[in-house]
């Protein structure tokens, strides 16, 4: 009994080792449109295209609720009469050997600041995007939508 509890155990953990593994084996797994809300009737709801730039990775908005909203809060008065949607959000991500993307950044509309950026892939739909300044960090999780 014993002997078959081990291999029971050993073979559960090769199973989710192989498939954390083989979801993993594309860095390009990241590419594709992702919603940072679930529904798109929320109020701050937007798709984002993630895409190569480079040997990097990042992301542009191609969907919102508004799509006329205008980058009002921005550091840089020239860019605050500019359309958010097509703009870049997300730029110059990093894919590392431990499956995730560094030390890239993102742009907060809400806040008119820039964000340390790092993303990983939870799983085929579900992407976990974190913002960091200093040592403070937030994160949400967006979801695939193509």
């Amino acid at each position: 009994m014993k002997k078959f509890l081990r291999v029971m155990i050993y073979c559960v953990c090769v199973f989710f080792l192989t498939v954390s593994i083989s979801y993993a084996a594309s860095p390009d797994d990241v590419l594709g449109v992702w919603q940072n809300h679930k529904s798109m009737q929320e109020e701050k709801a937007a798709q984002i295209t993630i895409y190569k730039c480079g040997e990097k990775y990042c992301g542009k908005y191609t969907g919102m609720k508004n799509p006329d909203q205008i980058d009002e809060n921005n550091k840089d008065e020239a860019k605050r009469g500019r359309k958010l949607m097509g703009s870049d959000l997300i730029y110059g991500v990093e894919y590392d050997d431990d499956g995730e993307y560094e030390d890239g950044k993102i742009y907060s509309a809400e806040k008119g600041k820039e964000f340390t950026c790092n993303m990983e892939l939870k799983n085929a739909d579900e992407l976990y995007i974190e913002g960091c300044m200093a040592f403070l960090c937030g994160g949400t999780t967006w979801h695939r939508i193509k």
